[in-house]
């Protein structure tokens, strides 16, 4: 793959509409210092901010088909999402009721239809690291069921 400063943010789009997912780590190294630095702004916390930046680039992910670059710029548009996701984080950290978990595999395998290549890949770990989470993520899983 490309080096993330060589890259320009049609090719993006295309290789995520193509479904390249190598095209997650392209994404991560490019902008990850920016959305971090807004989502952390906003949350005042590290993990959350750090689970809420996955949270972004898997949402970047699964809702490409709604980016349109004659509206924003690819990078105006994921900081849109990173910012409403840690707007919404806090508004649910205010709400007890509301408080989600971090996305993780688990959920990026089951609700985004991800595989587990490209789930490693938007998580930056191995394939290896990543069937054993996802077995330890759904073992967790099935023993909190009543």
């Amino acid at each position: 793959m490309v080096s993330a400063q060589i890259i320009n943010d049609r090719t993006i789009v295309t290789l995520i509409r193509k479904g390249d997912h190598s095209v997650c780590k392209v994404v991560y190294d490019k902008y990850a210092p920016l959305l971090y630095g807004i989502i952390y702004r906003i949350v005042k916390d590290q993990t959350v901010a750090e689970n809420l930046l996955e949270d972004t680039i898997a949402k970047v992910w699964k809702d490409q088909v709604s980016y349109d670059p004659e509206k924003l710029s690819l990078c105006t548009w994921m900081m849109n999402i990173a910012r409403n996701l840690a707007i919404n984080k806090t508004h649910d950290r205010e709400d007890p009721a509301k408080i989600a978990g971090p996305l993780n595999l688990l959920d990026l395998v089951l609700k985004n239809g991800m595989n587990i290549d490209q789930a490693a890949a938007c998580k930056s770990i191995s394939v290896t690291d990543a069937l054993r989470k996802f077995r330890e993520e759904l073992k967790t899983s099935i023993a909190h069921k009543p």
